[in-house]
């Protein structure tokens, strides 16, 4: 008998990686879930038909890291799918930051944070011709006022999961996954920085729902695709900024 499918997905106590690992987490699979925040983690457990691996730990430390994904092997014997979701937001503009503390936060989370994973992880993956699933964003491929820093965390992971598809060619797949706004989790995140008046307001009408987030990402997985844009209409966003970026800028613009 095929041996069941493990999953190990970060950022597992809230929001999308939480909705993730509800719907993963099922006969046909063994889920593990980390986060720095053990709490949550069980809230996440208690909601899941089949009850995942917890892991608390932090993923800005690589021995944390390194930690995580001994203790899956050591539980599950292998590892076939890292779903990097963990990840801190920004509302502030540039200069109104009273010191790099915020950036330099973003970088260790949402960049090096899925980097510490991966080096750590790699092994496994070749051996079951697994996969990886980053969390990436829309901010990922174009620039968005107040998420400076969180923009170029996001730009930074882009390049280095396309660099790292190239190097393994055939040896497993590499999904990067950019959404848009998504409703009542994408505001909720912890936003580093000095929030401007009513931010949401224009975002959140074009926000999608979590439940067509999730649906939209394991439609992806299990096709094994190599890139996701949610909603579709996004898809155009990069396509204008090569052919008249002063345009993008002012319609984004326009948007916050």
């Amino acid at each position: 008998m095929r041996d069941k499918t493990t999953i190990l997905i970060t950022g597992a106590s809230s929001g999308l990686g939480r909705a993730l690992a509800i719907r993963l987490a099922n006969k046909n699979t063994h889920v593990a879930i980390m986060s720095r925040d053990k709490g949550r983690l069980q809230e996440t457990a208690s909601m899941c038909e089949h009850s995942p691996l917890l892991i608390a730990a932090d993923i800005t430390s690589e021995s944390s890291c390194q930690a995580a994904i001994a203790k899956v092997i050591d539980h599950y014997g292998r590892l076939d799918h890292l779903v990097l979701n963990a990840g801190i937001s920004m509302w502030s503009r540039f200069e109104d930051l009273a010191d790099l503390t915020a950036i330099h936060e973003l970088i260790q989370t949402n960049y090096m944070g899925a980097v510490n994973c991966t080096w750590h992880a790699l092994p496994y993956l070749k051996k079951t011709h697994g996969m990886i699933t980053v969390i990436s964003s829309i901010q990922g491929k174009i620039g968005v006022p107040f998420h400076t820093g969180y923009a170029a965390s996001k730009h930074a992971l882009e390049g280095f999961f396309n660099s790292l598809r190239t190097e393994l060619h055939k040896q497993m797949d590499i999904l990067i996954v950019s959404p848009g706004w998504i409703r009542d989790t994408e505001l909720k995140m912890r936003a580093l920085g000095r929030k401007p008046e009513n931010p949401a307001k224009k975002t959140s009408r074009q926000a999608i729902t979590l439940d067509f987030c999730c649906k939209e990402i394991i439609s992806a997985i299990k096709q094994r695709k190599r890139e996701l844009i949610i909603p579709k209409k996004y898809y155009y966003l990069p396509w204008i900024k090569l052919i008249s970026p002063s345009f993008l800028d002012n319609l984004i613009r326009r948007s916050f």
